[in-house]
């Protein structure tokens, strides 16, 4: 009876084992991401390189401004002075800069990009997180029912010492065997208790407490097993972000680079430009200017930046290839991790199956006087030990194909 119910156990437990664990259409169009802080600051960092992104697009559009004072103006070649309020209206627009505006709009285009990728990497990192507290509370849960199990089975077996005992069979010393066994058994689903707790306030807490965990939960149900095949470490959200930090660089470069180009403005003034007694009482004037400034000499610092904009390159270069070595090793040690894992899982399976019969023949035995209440008590503890084990490695497995599978999915972007 006891046997049929662990298997029935171990088949019964985790929606979230084993071909990939996705997420349910019921929930595809939901996502509790938001709610967790992290992202939420990495979403608003989305919005501000947006707003950023329209400041320096505003760099390509013209000026206009009123300017309006009192002031004096006395020129050499005459003897009297203008003095009183003046009045007019000023336009710039900004013709040549030697390329720095539209390097500088291309990169924050590039910053943009790499904001929503960082968000994405922080999704990334806490559905991976909140999918391991899951299928740990999932497998805390279920070895707590096979504990609970194991204890009504130890007292089944303590009344057939029982019996023994009092036909003068044997000793109270089997029964005390039982009831140290029976103790353990409940010390051990106190202690899972406590991590179901502390794991079930953790999950809770990634999404602010805004979410119930049976939502949590099932936004992480299986929906139907998945391939890993496609999946290389190119793809991998972290070397997308390296990539735009050096492409940054290299615009970086540009930018100072264009400090040495000259800077080409037209410049209009419409209105009271000269100082006068009364606003407008003569004829309006107007101005026109074709502004070159070309720098000859900044004390060195454009030199000095632009070496430091090479050495950060050179070093977001390195970053860069550095991390493509270590994507890659990753993504062979996860494999070969889930390999192993799916090996182990039949492994642990032929053990169970085994201990499985150990455990009847050994109460068989038992009954006939062949076996002791030890042989008993170490046969129910390999099978217990077996199926839990089994638990374990299906939990372990379920997480390493989740977590391989969202670090080196494809990007899709958020925004």
């Amino acid at each position: 009876m006891v046997p049929f119910m662990q298997k029935k156990l171990i088949l019964k437990i985790f929606p979230l084992f084993l071909g990939g664990v996705f997420l349910s259409s019921a929930y595809s169009a939901q996502d509790f991401s938001s709610q967790n802080i992290e992202v939420s600051k990495s979403e608003s960092e989305v919005l501000k390189s947006k707003e950023e992104q329209k400041i320096i697009r505003s760099l390509f559009l013209p000026e206009l401004s009123f300017n309006g004072g009192l002031g004096s103006e006395k020129l050499n070649d005459k003897t009297d002075k203008e003095e009183g309020p003046y009045l007019f209206l000023e336009g710039k627009v900004n013709l040549f800069r030697g390329g720095r505006d539209k390097n500088q709009n291309e990169k924050n285009n590039l910053e943009v990009k790499k904001r929503i990728l960082e968000t994405e990497i922080t999704d990334r990192k806490i559905k991976i997180e909140s999918f391991k507290l899951i299928a740990e509370t999932n497998r805390l849960k279920a070895e707590n029912e096979l504990l609970q199990k194991e204890i009504k089975d130890n007292q089944t077996q303590r009344n057939m010492a029982l019996k023994k005992v009092n036909a003068g069979l044997t000793t109270n010393v089997d029964i005390l065997d039982f009831d140290i066994k029976e103790q353990n058994l409940i010390n051990r689903v106190t202690v899972n208790n406590l991590n179901i707790e502390t794991n079930v306030k953790s999950l809770l807490s990634l999404y602010s407490g805004k979410v119930p965990y049976n939502e949590i939960e099932s936004y992480f149900s299986i929906r139907e097993e998945k391939t890993l095949e496609g999946l290389n470490s190119e793809d991998s959200v972290n070397i997308s972000t390296a990539k735009l930090d050096y492409e940054i660089s290299n615009l970086d470069k540009k930018i100072v680079r264009s400090e040495y180009s000259p800077i080409v403005d037209l410049e209009a003034k419409w209105g009271q430009i000269t100082p006068q007694h009364e606003v407008f009482k003569n004829e309006k004037e107007h101005q026109i200017f074709l502004n070159i400034n070309i720098p000859l000499y900044t004390g060195g610092t454009t030199n000095f930046k632009t070496q430091q904009a090479i050495i950060d390159s050179s070093q977001k270069e390195r970053e860069l290839r550095q991390l493509e070595v270590d994507a890659k090793s990753k993504f062979e040690v996860e494999q070969k991790k889930i390999e192993t894992l799916k090996i182990l899982l039949k492994s642990y399976q032929q053990i169970f199956s085994k201990a499985e019969n150990y455990k009847m023949l050994t109460i068989s035995e038992y009954k006939r006087g062949i076996k002791n209440s030890p042989d008993v008590i170490s046969a129910s503890d390999k099978l217990l030990e077996a199926t839990i084990k089994t638990l374990e490695t299906k939990s372990e497995l379920s997480v390493a194909i989740f977590s391989f599978s969202e670090t080196f999915k494809t990007l899709k972007e958020r925004l």
